[in-house]
C-alpha cells in the first residue's frame, strides 16, 4: 500500500459535517492505493495522530485533519508524484476556507530556522507526508506548538523538507477548530517549553 491518510477525530459540534466533507475529498481521489486511518482514542490531539501512525501501513503517511479536505481530485496523485526516493518528508501549500466553498488565503510552506520558537512558516499538519520507515512521533505533552516541535525534529533527521509548491488541501477555519480552546498561558509556556529543549 502507498498511503496511510491518517484522520484524527476528536468531538466538535460540527464533526460529521466536517468529516463527511473531508472524507467525501477522498473519495473522488484519482489515486485509489490508499488506507484510511480514523484514530479515536480521546487522549487528545497529538496522542490521536501518534495512533494513527501505529496503526498506518503505507509507505507513506498523509496527514489530514478532519475539518481539512483535498483541494482537488488529483490532489493524492499530485503527492505520489513527487514522493521518490530520497523523500523522507513532503510539504505542500494550502488554501483556507470558512464555509468549504470559497477558497482564501493561499499559502505556501517554507522552512525557517526559526522554527522551534514557534514560528511555523509550513503550517498545519494536514500540508504534511512522511515516510513510514522508524516514523517520528508527535509529543504529548504539546498541543500548541506540537506541529514546530514535530517539524523541528524532521528537520534534525532528514534536513529540509520537499516542498510542493500547489495548494493540495484546504484548511477548513471555525471557531471548533481544536487549537482555539488552548489558553494564552499555555501557549506560552509550550513555547517556552519548545525554546529551552532547541536553543
Amino acid at each position: 500500500m502507498k498511503i496511510s491518510i491518517v484522520i484524527p477525530v476528536y468531538e466538535r459540534p460540527d464533526k460529521e459535517t466536517v468529516l463527511k466533507r473531508c472524507l467525501d475529498s477522498i473519495a473522488i481521489q484519482s489515486f485509489k492505493d490508499y488506507e484510511i486511518v480514523m484514530p479515536e482514542n480521546g487522549k487528545g490531539w497529538s496522542a490521536n495522530h501518534n495512533q494513527g501512525i501505529r496503526e498506518s501501513k503505507g509507505e507513506f503517511i498523509k496527514f489530514l485533519h478532519m475539518d481539512d479536505f483535498f483541494s482537488d481530485n488529483f490532489s493524492l496523485q499530485e503527492l505520489v508524484n513527487n514522493l521518490k526516493d530520497g523523500v523522507n518528508w513532503l510539504v505542500t501549500g494550502c488554501g483556507h476556507t470558512y464555509d468549504g466553498t470559497e477558497w482564501i488565503n493561499p499559502h505556501f510552506a517554507r522552512w525557517n530556522n526559526k522554527m522551534y520558537t514557534g514560528n511555523n512558516t509550513i503550517g498545519a499538519p494536514s500540508v504534511l507526508t512522511i515516510r513510514n520507515e522508524d516514523p517520528l512521533f508527535f509529543d504529548e505533552r504539546l498541543s500548541w506548538v506540537v506541529d514546530c516541535d514535530y517539524y523541528q525534529r524532521l528537520y534534525e533527521r532528514y534536513g529540509k523538507p520537499f516542498v510542493l509548491d500547489n495548494i493540495n488541501v484546504i484548511i477548513g477555519l471555525s471557531p471548533n477548530q481544536a487549537t482555539n480552546n488552548i489558553s494564552e498561558k499555555a501557549k506560552r509556556e509550550e513555547v517556552e517549553y519548545l525554546i529551552k529543549n532547541y536553543a
